[in-house]
Order: C-alpha cells, then structure tokens, then sequence
C-alpha cells in the first residue's frame, strides 16, 4: 500500500507539472491574475471528473496507511493536509508553465477527490476485507480499475442520434478491424475476466461477468464524449468471450496465451508503420 501511496503522488505531480517546461512569470504581474482569474462555477465536467480521480488514489492509499499501522486520527488531518497544500502547490507551479491553465478551482475538486478516496476506502474496509487486506488483490483490482478508466476517461457522456449511428456504423464495418489489434483486445479482455476471477472468487455472478462487462462497458463507450471508437474492442470481446466459455483454458494458462498474444502484438503496434527517422532522438518526446 506505500507503493501505491508514493506512486499515486508521483502521477499527481507528474500529470500536473507535464511537460516541465517552466519560464518565469512576474507574480504580482500576471501570475496572481491567472491563479485566480477563474471561478469554480467556469469548470467544466470532464476537468472535474479528472481532478477527482487524480487525486483519489492518494486518499484511498493515505487512508489505508493510517488504517494499517493503527495510527491516530490525527494523520487524517494530516493526509488532508498535505493532499490540500499538494494540489495548491501545482496549481501555483503551473503559473509558470505557458501550456498548462491554472486555476484555483482545480485544487478544489482536487481535495474533493481526495475525501472520496478516503470513503471508497472505507467503504471496501467494511464490504470487501478480504480484498483489502490482500496487496496481491489490491493491485489486480488497480488494473481492473486502470482498464475501466482507458475505456471510458473522461467520463462525460453525450447522446446524439448522428454519432450513435456512426460509432455503430463503423463496429458493423468489418474493414475497420485490423487483425492485429483484434488479437490484442482478445488478450485483453481474456486478462481482465481472469483477474476479476481472482480478486472475487465465489460463486458465479452475472454482474461480474465477462458478457455483462464487455456489453455494459462498450454500450458507455459509444456515448463517450468526442472519444475515439475502436471497433476491435467489440470484435476482440466476442472471441474472447467464445475462448472463456470453450474448454481451452483446461489445457492452457490464459495468461500464458494473453502473453504470447500481447507481446509480440504491442511491438507490432509501437513500431508500425515502420517508418523510422535517420535521428529518432530528435523526435522523441515524453507522453503522460
């Protein structure tokens, strides 16, 4: 749980700060004025959605810490504390970042994060212990959780009759599939059925199931506001649905066949179209 704890303060500085690239703003000049020239009611739903889960991590981490080691309540106040003075932090540094807004509205939602994380931990102290009481599960639930978040960051949903027929336009056309990514979401979802397997193993549930998840969250996706659609999501749950409900699996691990897929198709991805600069360094810049 450290690890988590440290590593979620590291993204939080790393997603703020990105990409580093400072110059010198008079404060009294104009910093003051960007810092605070934005009112909280101006934030927009995908920002606050964002700000929210930032910082969630590190309550719910923050939190569990304090849990773990029996520690008084008074290091919640200090988790608050340092979450707050973190987030104002940031947002003064940014002033001095020509590509990144500051606004003191975002320390807000920020801190607003920060008390769900403490409640979500809470909550799954009281409903899932077993879970919680186990890292090995915690950071299989960390990856289920990371991939829920890739499929529908940010978040914010938006219904249009035109877009809808689109995005289902494209995942009904079978030239907008390409193998090799249709092989990679077949690993995928293979990978994320087993660890939901892992970190809640009883009795079927229909909730949890492979089925539910891939309709349920592919549905959301379709509604994602100005999200890019994948078609090979769609087409890659299917097989590995047919795959989970086969009797392949009696034979070979799925994680050992997720692995055999995911790595030689994650290099194929990274470098196609093959295309390779005669400086590469030149080109190369950090993506958060």
């Amino acid at each position: 749980m450290k690890g988590l704890f440290l590593f979620s303060i590291f993204v939080i500085i790393y997603g703020s700060l990105f990409p580093f690239d400072f110059h010198y703003v008079g404060w009294l000049e104009e910093g003051r004025y960007a810092f605070f020239s934005h009112t909280l009611s101006e934030a927009e739903l995908p920002d606050i959605l964002g700000n929210i889960i930032l910082f969630m991590p590190y309550g719910f981490a923050g939190s569990e810490l304090i849990s773990r080691n029996h520690k008084q309540k008074e290091f919640y106040l200090a988790l608050y504390f340092i979450g707050i003075f973190l987030a104002i932090s940031l947002q003064v540094l940014q002033v001095y970042l020509p590509g990144r807004v500051p606004a003191l509205y975002d320390a807000v939602w920020n801190s607003v994060g920060l008390f769900f994380g403490v409640i979500f931990a809470r909550v799954m102290r009281i409903k899932f212990p077993g879970i919680l009481a186990s890292d090995d599960r915690m950071a299989l639930l960390a990856l289920i959780i990371s991939w829920i978040i890739f499929l529908l960051v940010p978040f914010f949903f938006e219904f249009n009759v035109a877009i809808l027929k689109e995005n289902i336009a494209i995942h009904l056309n079978i030239n907008e599939h390409r193998f090799a990514n249709v092989i990679f979401y077949v690993a995928i979802w293979i990978t994320y059925s087993k660890l939901i397997d892992e970190v809640h193993p009883t009795k079927r549930n229909i909730f949890l199931s492979l089925e539910f998840s891939v309709i349920i969250m592919l549905s959301a996706k379709i509604f994602v506001y100005r999200d890019f659609i994948e078609p090979e999501l769609l087409s890659g749950g299917i097989i590995a649905i047919i795959l989970m409900r086969s009797h392949l699996f009696d034979i070979i691990s799925p994680y050992k066949m997720a692995a055999l897929i995911l790595v030689p198709v994650m290099f194929y991805n990274s470098l196609y179209p093959f295309e390779f600069y005669s400086n590469p360094f030149k080109e190369f810049m950090w993506i958060p």
